[in-house]
């Protein structure tokens, strides 16, 4: 074997000082060799408060909590699919994806507890617990309350030196009963909470006020040469590596904040786009001569988050991918003859066939592009809505019409032979498609940032 995987699964709702130290702990350790995989799991029904926020702040939070910490990496499968993969499945998975390595699996005192007298929760409550129990590698971390003896490991089982203890729990009523919890969390996360106003009981503010100083992380589009040139004295006069920026500064035009957003929505801090393209509706428009002074000045800003759409799509030639889109995703004919579709909503037949030119599904922020010049209606970025649009559909029973953010689209290809389909999403060609289906992603979202003044009612009224 060269090396090892450590396994932490968890909720992490939110991601506490002693989730952290835990994992810190396991890197101390760690070899080149070895890897850190922490998993946040999807909803779980024996579990509610996993509900208690919206999954891409989970998704968020871990990301800033353990990104940092050497040989982790956060793996967001499984919160993405909102599943909770059993401890058995994982160890096949991991074995699979890493067959030179030893998996091991992290889990607390209190799941051990009881072990020698076949009590312990992994041996009575989990799926093929007993199994297990005999066969798997753990690593044990000590949890206050639940004494540790020889007994009660598994045969295969170390024990992590002991560190913090704490609970998500409590983090989560100290927040509620507005007590101080900054000693619970870390710095980051504390600072994410109070700005979505995180597990208040309150609704979540739209857009959200950003109010500090930039610290920007300039990306410019190199084929624009005045996008270039701004964005290399910008740059210049901030002089803020990766990792120490507060906010992305886009430089270019609406397909280049695509780009940037799908590249780099990990980084969970807001988009501020200067506007070096043709419309430019994500982005500022700005004056030449006084915009390095305005950025240097600026203490606020609003910002409109937006979930990005999950794309799944099956080519003709039988690969599934998946793919992350702001804008929108849409199936079009690949030939002379219009396309026939089946569509499906929340898996139930809505159109058996329909045929036309473009089906597409766009989010708010996506609605005043391609959306709206075939005829949708356009909406406020961070509008929690869909839109399912079409193109020279042929049936009287259609019409363009927003849909519940929830709602899961799913396109399928009739008579491709004939009328063959392609996909696309944010304009990525994805080829000829037998299928696409399209969510709200239950990770990835971004902050579209504006300067104050900016009247997004009046920029869409222009348009």
């Amino acid at each position: 074997m060269s090396g090892t995987v450590y396994v932490v699964g968890g909720s992490f709702n939110p991601p506490g000082v002693h989730h952290v130290r835990i994992v810190e702990t396991i890197a101390e350790r760690a070899t080149n060799d070895d890897l850190i995989v922490v998993m946040p799991c999807g909803g779980r029904p024996d579990k509610q408060t996993t509900n208690d926020v919206a999954s891409h702040h989970r998704a968020a939070m871990c990301d800033l909590a353990f990104v940092h910490i050497p040989h982790v990496i956060v793996e967001l499968e499984d919160l993405e699919r909102q599943t909770f993969t059993r401890t058995i499945d994982l160890d096949d998975r991991f074995k699979i994806r890493f067959p030179d390595k030893t998996i091991v699996h992290v889990v607390g005192a209190d799941l051990t507890h009881g072990g020698g007298q076949q009590h312990s929760e992994i041996q009575t409550k989990w799926h093929r617990g007993h199994e297990l129990w005999k066969s798997a590698n753990f690593l044990v971390v000590p949890r206050f309350g639940y004494e540790l003896s020889d007994d009660d490991l598994p045969p295969h089982a170390t024990v992590l030196p002991p560190t913090v203890t704490g609970s998500s729990s409590e983090i989560r009523r100290h927040i509620f009963e507005h007590q101080s919890y900054s000693t619970l969390v870390p710095a980051a996360i504390e600072q994410y909470i109070v700005r979505h106003g995180l597990y208040t009981g309150r609704i979540a503010r739209n857009p959200i006020p950003f109010c500090e100083p930039l610290r920007p992380f300039v990306v410019a589009d190199e084929q624009r040469e005045n996008a270039r040139q701004l964005g290399e004295r910008i740059a210049e006069l901030f002089q803020v590596k990766h990792g120490d920026h507060n906010c992305i500064l886009v430089i270019g035009g609406d397909g280049f904040m695509l780009h940037t957003i799908r590249r780099l929505w990990r980084d969970h801090v807001p988009f501020l786009g200067l506007n070096r393209g043709t419309k430019g509706f994500l982005l500022n428009d700005f004056d030449e001569t006084t915009i390095v002074d305005k950025l240097r000045a600026c203490r606020e800003l609003k910002t409109y988050t937006e979930s990005l759409l999950y794309v799944e799509a099956v080519t003709v030639a039988g690969k599934y991918s998946t793919m992350l889109a702001f804008n929108d995703a849409w199936v079009d004919r690949l030939s002379g003859q219009t396309i026939w579709v089946n569509v499906y909503a929340n898996n139930e037949v809505k159109f058996n066939p329909i045929m036309g030119d473009v089906m597409l599904v766009s989010t708010a922020a996506g609605s005043t592009g391609y959306a709206y010049r075939m005829g949708g209606a356009r909406l406020i970025p961070g509008t929690q809505m869909l839109q399912l649009v079409g193109s020279c559909i042929t049936s009287h029973h259609w019409k363009n019409e927003p849909l519940p953010i929830e709602t899961r689209i799913r396109f399928e290809a009739v008579n491709r032979e004939k009328r063959p389909m392609r996909g696309f999403c944010d304009g990525v060609p994805l080829g000829e498609l037998v299928s696409m289906s399209i969510r709200r992603s239950a990770i990835a979202a971004a902050e579209l940032a504006y300067f104050p003044e900016t009247d997004l009612q009046r920029r869409i009224s222009e348009l």
